[in-house]
C-alpha cells in the first residue's frame, strides 16, 4: 500500500489513543481482554509507531521495548481490519527495525501469535523455543539480528 506515514505518537496523544482503540478491536476484543490501568500506565516509557493513511487517520501500529544489551521487543502488532494483508504491516516492521537500529539496537524480538508465525518469517525472524500460551493462545518466540 501506498501513501503511508509512520510516525512516533507520544504516550497519551491523540494518535496514542486512535492506536488503543485498534489493539484493542484487533488484539484483546476477540478474546473478551480488556487493558488495565496498570498495564496502560507501564507503556508511558514505550516507543508507540503508528501507520498513517494518506489521510493522516491511524490504521495501525506496534510498540517497541528498549532493553538491555541492544535487546528490542516488538509488541502489540496491530492492523485496522480492512487494511490487513495490504503490506501495511510489512511496511510498519520494517520502519520500525530502521528506528530501533538508529537507537542502537542489534536484536528485535517478538511473541508471535501462531497466525502471525509466516508474516514474520517473510521479514526474517527466527522462531526459538517452543510454542507457550500467552493470553491464553499459543505464541513463538521470534527474533532477528538487525
Amino acid at each position: 500500500m501506498e501513501d503511508l506515514d509512520f510516525k512516533i505518537a507520544p504516550y497519551q496523544s491523540k494518535p496514542y489513543y486512535e492506536f488503543l482503540h485498534i489493539r484493542y478491536e484487533i488484539l484483546r476484543k476477540p478474546l473478551g481482554l480488556d487493558y488495565t490501568a496498570e498495564q496502560l500506565a507501564s507503556e508511558q516509557h514505550q516507543v508507540h509507531i503508528v501507520a498513517l493513511s494518506k489521510f493522516d487517520i491511524v490504521i495501525g501500529g506496534l510498540i517497541l521495548v528498549f532493553e538491555e544489551h541492544q535487546k528490542v521487543k516488538m509488541r502489540q502488532v496491530a492492523i485496522s481490519n480492512e487494511f490487513q494483508s495490504k503490506g501495511v504491516g510489512q511496511q510498519l516492521v520494517v520502519f520500525a527495525e530502521k528506528y530501533a537500529k538508529e537507537n542502537n539496537a542489534t536484536y528485535m524480538h517478538c511473541h508471535a501469535r501462531d497466525t502471525a508465525i509466516l508474516f514474520y518469517e517473510k521479514l526474517g525472524y527466527h522462531i526459538k523455543g517452543e510454542e507457550f500460551l500467552e493470553v491464553g493462545i499459543p505464541h513463538r518466540y521470534m527474533y532477528k539480528e538487525l
